[in-house]
């Protein structure tokens, strides 16, 4: 009963408590670590972190027993101030921390328990209640180009999955909900993808023809044919400012989760 209570007390008046259980953000949190990794400081954050992360799934699901909206949501996608950023998304951030002292236990990290509270918001963001003013929506939580989408697509490279089968679980779990429901952050994981690039390369000529293009002059007069073939190198090669690189060099094709996927299924 007493539990009950709590609950519906977090529910319904939630928000100013919540409010002062909120962490630095995350950059300040990794600056602290890289500080001291020890720190009882540090050790308090990430405790009391870890905590409210493992409480709010609990309170998010239960608002699936309401047919209205809830103070609770309006807490977490707007927060108290127009000035602060939105609990939702400082919390769901911290799935780009990084604690290698826990990687045999990584159900226990503060980025595991971050990802599974995204995967309880994309519930409440599905919620079917009609809304006043308030709409949620899961793009805020994961904008594109953002620290926080680059960490979620991580999960997906082979490697990681491998070493944190966990986080891959709910990795995906989370991309299979945005089908349908979460374009934007559904393009966001998945494109741009170098399977596009590699789908539209001609295929390799024929050495013959390779040689007599290299044996052929560049037009307008300038260079040999090893310069003909430096202008069709793979290699990238930054030019000064982050221009193309000289010569026609490619640039580096792009990675998405979807390469990971199809990386994984080929070894499987």
């Amino acid at each position: 009963a007493l539990a009950a209570l709590t609950l519906t007390h977090l529910l319904f008046h939630g928000g100013p408590l919540l409010y002062h259980c909120l962490p630095p953000s995350l950059q300040a949190m990794e600056d602290l670590r890289q500080a001291d990794a020890l720190s009882g400081e540090l050790a308090a954050c990430e405790g009391a972190l870890a905590a409210l992360l493992r409480l709010l799934p609990c309170v998010v699901s239960a608002t699936e027993a309401y047919s209205h909206e809830l103070p609770v949501e309006e807490f977490l996608f707007l927060g108290l101030s127009s000035v602060q950023q939105a609990p939702a998304a400082l919390l769901v951030s911290y799935l780009a921390y990084n604690q290698p002292e826990l990687e045999q236990t990584s159900q226990d990290t503060i980025s595991y328990l971050s990802l599974k509270l995204l995967q309880a918001l994309q519930t409440t963001v599905a919620r079917p209640v009609q809304r006043s003013a308030l709409v949620l929506s899961l793009s805020s939580l994961v904008p594109r180009g953002s620290l926080t989408e680059g960490a979620l697509r991580e999960f997906f490279r082979p490697d990681v999955a491998r070493a944190y089968p966990a986080h891959f679980l709910v990795a995906v779990e989370v991309l299979e909900a945005t089908v349908g429901e979460h374009l934007e952050v559904l393009e966001g994981l998945m494109l741009p993808t170098s399977l596009d690039a590699a789908a539209r390369e001609e295929p390799p000529k024929p050495a013959a023809a390779a040689d007599a293009k290299d044996a052929a002059p560049v037009a307008g007069g300038a260079g040999s044919g090893a310069a003909a073939a430096a202008g069709t190198s793979t290699a990238v090669v930054p030019a000064a400012g982050g221009a193309a690189a000289k010569g026609g060099d490619k640039p580096k094709p792009a990675w998405s989760a979807l390469n990971g996927l199809v990386d994984l299924m080929a070894d499987a």
